[in-house]
């Protein structure tokens, strides 16, 4: 297993092909090849900078393999908890920082990676790059926490993998996204080409509870649907008023209806990244 605190795994362990380990979600194993598996996978520049608070576009990641622009990746106006989560593939419920971490400060990243790179190489180079410049000190733990398991229903999924264009309430959103937006009494949830695990990191940030993803479901998919805001704990809750009365339906038996999945509260082993400390800001580029 890479250890996490380096970026690095033993030469002596690493076959001759491209190989990961997924752990709970988490990417911790990573090799090129058996003459170069101690190569450290690294931008091949990249700067950082503290993000201006009038930052024009909110959030948001461009560029990068699997895009129009490759070979060049941006983060733009995004908190360092919310950098590690992306470069680790994990949700805000699977990951512990210390107080000292824990800030508004935002920044923006210009990082250039070689022809080729695939989106977990890039992910690898984004950990070492915030391990170098942030000085991160991590490790990976497993913990009994209450959870649930998203899962196909009784009569089968209902999901379409090239689901056509059809009338939202939310705009168009990318592949690879989901859309979520907020009324007064419901949400609306739209996605193109997504991942269950994408799915369950959503429901996730819905629900203020991790979601593991055991539906056995490798495709992507598109769907579009609305729910009931009663019930929801998480962050958006709090950036609106008190939902009103709703007759959507709760986010459960959307999924169900909609979608032909269930979620079932459960309580056993999740996967946590720790951050043991770290420097509050980047050193120099």
């Amino acid at each position: 297993m890479r250890d996490p605190k380096r970026g690095r795994r033993p030469a002596s362990t690493c076959p001759a092909q491209l190989l990961q380990l997924v752990v709970g979600g988490l990417i911790f194993v990573f090799c090129i090849s058996a003459q170069d598996s101690s190569k450290r996978l690294e931008y091949e520049v990249a700067s950082i900078r503290a993000a201006s608070p009038d930052h024009p576009n909110g959030i948001g990641e461009s560029g990068g393999p699997g895009t129009a622009d490759p070979t060049l990746v941006r983060y733009s106006f995004i908190p360092l908890s919310l950098l590690i989560m992306t470069a680790y593939d994990v949700n805000v419920h699977q990951i512990r920082l210390p107080d000292s971490l824990h800030s508004g400060d935002r920044y923006d990243i210009v990082a250039k990676v070689p022809p080729g790179t695939t989106k977990q190489e890039a992910l690898v180079m984004l950990q070492n790059f915030l391990i170098d410049r942030f000085h991160l000190k991590l490790h990976l733990e497993t913990r009994i926490l209450r959870h649930f398991e998203l899962t196909v229903a009784q009569n089968g999924p209902k999901l379409k993998p090239n689901r056509a264009e059809a009338a939202s309430t939310i705009p168009a959103v990318q592949d690879g996204v989901i859309g979520v937006k907020m009324g007064a009494d419901r949400n609306y949830m739209r996605a193109r080409q997504v991942s269950m695990k994408e799915l369950a990191r959503v429901l996730s940030d819905e629900l203020a509870t991790p979601v593991v993803d055991k539906t056995g479901l490798v495709g992507v998919y598109g769907f579009d649907f609305e729910y009931s805001r009663e019930g929801l704990d998480g962050f958006r809750r709090s950036l609106t008023d008190a939902p009103e009365v709703s007759g959507a339906p709760t986010l459960q038996i959307a999924l169900q209806e909609s979608l032909g999945l269930k979620l079932a509260s459960k309580k056993g082993p999740i996967d946590m990244l720790v951050v043991d400390s770290g420097d509050k800001a980047p050193g120099e580029n």
